[in-house]
This record gives structure tokens, C-alpha cells and sequence, in this order.
């Protein structure tokens, strides 16, 4: 199943009847689950970009079970029949882009376990419910960001005062206990380091077998690192790179040092440090982390909820971490 298969059959629709698809798609009630497309999506989209909003909305699979039950509202039981037994589970290896619109970094993942439903609390939700939830909350936070010890509080638009970093891929982690400031004065790419994109830092060309699951930025005071945490956040909540994460969690290691001595279970610690989080209820959390628990599952591919957690000021750190077990 492709996305290329549910344009296909939007094509079948007249257009009376594709006006109402649309109308449906916007109706949270009849989507059971599913969250709801904004109508500011859907008023002027035709076939392709309807395809293209619903499966970055629900994922290919989620897609097709949706598209299942608005066909079946609008009395197109004909073409429900033409598409794939959604109970058999979602198909291998999809892009988004089969339907016609190019967008970069935008896709879904080669695979899933189930079909993203999180039951509590309820009604059952979507994981995309979430993290439509989640996304304007972090946009609003990272959307503008401070420049050096600058006291307005609204400051500039991250976007336009960001400057891309060199990213060098390497195995190896040297603390440099040299001056700051001839550090800088030092730093300078070469001919043989590659730049790596923010979007592309769980991408990297060299790792073929498995995704990667963990990236340690290391970098002198000063160049940056702090700012690349907020641009590869901002551009997942603007929906323009990593999109086959879920949902991110930022954490700072000044918010952390706090909570030194104090036990938390996972979700109230997020609540707490992560104030944009604050539409996901605590329930919808334990879900999601116990199900991965459970699964016993370790790739991440075949992952039924993607999540990201970011930790920025490991040098910061006061807490007493234990990194040599599983």
C-alpha cells in the first residue's frame, strides 16, 4: 500500500463527493482516534495534497484505516473494497512523496507494530493527536531565541540569526582544557570534515545496519550547541525535518540539577521541566512509555511510538549519572 493507492482512489471520487471526504477528515467524532485536520489544511487542497496532509497526519497506515471510514460514510463502499485489509497491519517501506507533492525530511517510518493508538484516557487517541498537541507548544517556546547576554525578552526569530555548524561525525570524544578563546580562534573545517544538517544528525550516511540512537554533541563553550538544540527542535514542531519522531521531550540539565535527590516517575518529570507538554496527560505518557517497555522491541524502525528525548548542558550536569548498564 502506497500513498500513490490512496490517491488513486480519491481519483474515483466526483467532486461533490470529494468536497465531502474533505468535510469529514475535520470531524473528530467520526475519525475515532484519529485527531481531526484543521479545515486552513483541507479548503483549498486537492487530491494530492490531501493525501500528503493525511499521511503526515496519521501515518500510511492510519491514512488508510481513516480513508476506510469516510468512504464508507459517503456511501463509496465500492472503493473501500478496492483497498488493503487494514487488520493484516501497515505495509513495509513508504514515502510520501508517491503522491505527487515533494517535501524534504518528510516522511514515515519503514514500518510499525501496531497502529499508534493510545487508549488512555479516554477516547482512545492517536499518538498524532499528541503530537499536534505538542507542537505548537514548542514552536511558541523556541520560536525566537536571545543573542549573547541580550536583556529583551522577546528576542529575534531563531531563524534568522542561526548559522549552520560544522558537524563532524566521529567515534571519539577529547575534552580540550585549552583556553576558550584560542580554542575558537583554532576551530576552522577542513577539507575533509562534512557539514551533517541538524535534520540529518540520526541520519548519518556511515550507519546502514541500524538507526542511530544516540548523539552526543561535543563542542568548546560557546559555539553553539545550545542553539542547534533549538533549531533541530524548532524545525520538528514546524514540521520540516525528522518527522517520523512522534514526539520530542527537551530537557535542560539546569532543570534537571533541581529535581537532585527527588524521585519522579518518568511522565511527572516531564510535567515538570517541560511545561509544553502540559496537553498530554499523564495517563497518555505512561501508556506510551510502557508500551515500549513491554515490547521488548529495540528497533526503532519497527517502533510503535518514535519519541525523542533531548538533555542539553551535559557539562552542566550535577547529577550523580550512571551510564556504564543497560
Amino acid at each position: 500500500m502506497t500513498a500513490v493507492d490512496l490517491f488513486n482512489t480519491l481519483e474515483d471520487l466526483r467532486e461533490d463527493e470529494f468536497k465531502q471526504f474533505k468535510w469529514f477528515l475535520q470531524q473528530q467524532d467520526i475519525l475515532e482516534g484519529y485527531q481531526s485536520i484543521k479545515v486552513s489544511k483541507l479548503e483549498n487542497a486537492e487530491r494530492q495534497d490531501t493525501v500528503d496532509v493525511m499521511v503526515k497526519t496519521f501515518q500510511l497506515h492510519g491514512a488508510l484505516k481513516v480513508t476506510k471510514k469516510v468512504l464508507e460514510k459517503i456511501n463509496r463502499n465500492d472503493l473501500v473494497q478496492s483497498l488493503p485489509d487494514t487488520s493484516s497491519g501497515p505495509e513495509e517501506s513508504v514515502n510520501v512523496n508517491d503522491a505527487g507533492k515533494a517535501s524534504e525530511n518528510r516522511g514515515t517510518p519503514s514500518s510499525q507494530s501496531k497502529d499508534g493508538i493510545v487508549p488512555v484516557p479516554k477516547p482512545p487517541r492517536h499518538i498524532s493527536y499528541y503530537q499536534q498537541k505538542l507542537r505548537p507548544n514548542l514552536q511558541n517556546e523556541f520560536l525566537c531565541a536571545q543573542e549573547g547576554w541580550a536583556q529583551n525578552k522577546d528576542g529575534r526569530p531563531l531563524d534568522d540569526i542561526y548559522t549552520d555548524l560544522y558537524i563532524k561525525a566521529t567515534g571519539d570524544v577529547h575534552i580540550n582544557t585549552q583556553h576558550e578563546v584560542r580554542q575558537i580562534e583554532t576551530v576552522k573545517p577542513t577539507d575533509t570534515e562534512t557539514t551533517i544538517t541538524p535534520c540529518d544528525m540520526f541520519k548519518h550516511p556511515s550507519v546502514k545496519k541500524r538507526p542511530i540512537r544516540t548523539v552526543l554533541t561535543n563542542g568548546i563553550a560557546g559555539i553553539g550547541k545550545t542553539f542547534l538544540v533549538h533549531k533541530f527542535v524548532l524545525d520538528w514542531a514546524e514540521g520540516r525535518a525528522n518527522q517520523d519522531v512522534h514526539l520530542v521531550f527537551p530537557f535542560t540539565f539546569r532543570q534537571l540539577n533541581l529535581k537532585k535527590g527527588e524521585k519522579w516517575c518518568l511522565a511527572e518529570l516531564i510535567h515538570e521541566c517541560i511545561w509544553e507538554t502540559r496537553d498530554i496527560k499523564e495517563e497518555a505518557l505512561n501508556h506510551i512509555f510502557t508500551a515500549l517497555q513491554s515490547s521488548g522491541n529495540t528497533n526503532y524502525d519497527r517502533s510503535e511510538f518514535k519519541l525523542l528525548f533531548v538533555l542539553d548542558g551535559l557539562d552542566e550536569s550535577r547529577l550523580d549519572l550512571d551510564c556504564s548498564t543497560n
